[in-house]
């Protein structure tokens, strides 16, 4: 063989190569899709039309939620969920074909509503002293008594996360938390009171990191105190440079 058709063997097996690895992806980013959005369904597409069965349907997610962040997914069985929600097994899986697993995805979504309706002050974070003040809120509701607690998403995701169909759920739920904390670090640095530099996605990730990692060592320590001091670290970390008048006297605490 001649050189030149050396050349253009090897150009073509290089091709083919770099065509079979383009199609894997895609492949491989399409599955990724399609279970996003199978997950996505499974949460959504049994919710009744009527108000009786919205009622109905409530009561089990409600029940559910409260047994599940109670006891976890696993020790929880749909026995227990019915008894507490007062629903008859036929209704559950009218709206749960699936039974535990289309459950659990109507769980997490509840969840995620439940810790974004606790923190009304997320949405009003246009100053740095906004930011204070949401910790500051957070931080109190540990030191409650039963505190620390656990953050009934994460609770929920360290459970979740080895069901395939499962996970697009609990990552989309996170994903909920993270934009309200993104849009208030945009508004923050749009003000001047968060460093040029600051990127919100990356602001949002770490106080979600924070706020994670604070709940799960505090409750393993059974440290009340101890979101408040991680609150302040991430704060301390991203207030601009000589903004004094923003830290009120003492920190959070």
């Amino acid at each position: 063989m001649s050189t030149r058709e050396t050349e253009i063997t090897a150009s073509t097996a290089a091709a083919a190569a770099g065509a079979t690895a383009a199609a894997a992806a895609g492949a491989t980013a399409a599955a990724a899709a399609t279970a996003a959005a199978s997950a996505t369904a499974t949460a959504t597409a049994t919710r009744p039309a009527t108000a009786r069965g919205r009622r109905s349907r409530g009561a089990i997610v409600e029940a559910a939620a409260d047994l599940f962040y109670a006891h976890g997914v696993a020790a929880t069985s749909l026995d227990q969920v019915l008894e507490r929600s007062g629903a008859g097994k036929s209704q559950l899986y009218h709206y749960f074909p699936a039974g535990k697993r289309d459950l659990s995805a109507a769980v997490v979504d509840r969840q995620i509503e439940r810790v974004l309706g606790n923190q009304p002050r997320l949405y009003a974070i246009e100053r740095f002293t906004d930011l204070t003040t949401w910790a500051d809120d957070v931080a109190t509701l540990h030191r409650a008594p039963g505190g620390p607690f656990d953050c009934p998403l994460g609770s929920l995701a360290a459970e979740l996360d080895r069901d395939p169909e499962l996970r697009p759920v609990v990552a989309a739920a996170f994903q909920r938390w993270l934009a309200p904390l993104r849009d208030a670090a945009a508004r923050l640095q749009a003000a001047g009171e968060l460093g040029d530099a600051e990127d919100p996605d990356l602001v949002a990730e770490r106080i979600l990191v924070t706020l994670q990692g604070a709940m799960v060592l505090g409750r393993a320590l059974g440290d009340p105190v101890l979101m408040r001091r991680s609150l302040d670290a991430l704060l301390a970390g991203l207030r601009p440079v000589g903004d004094a008048d923003t830290q009120p006297p003492g920190g959070l605490g």
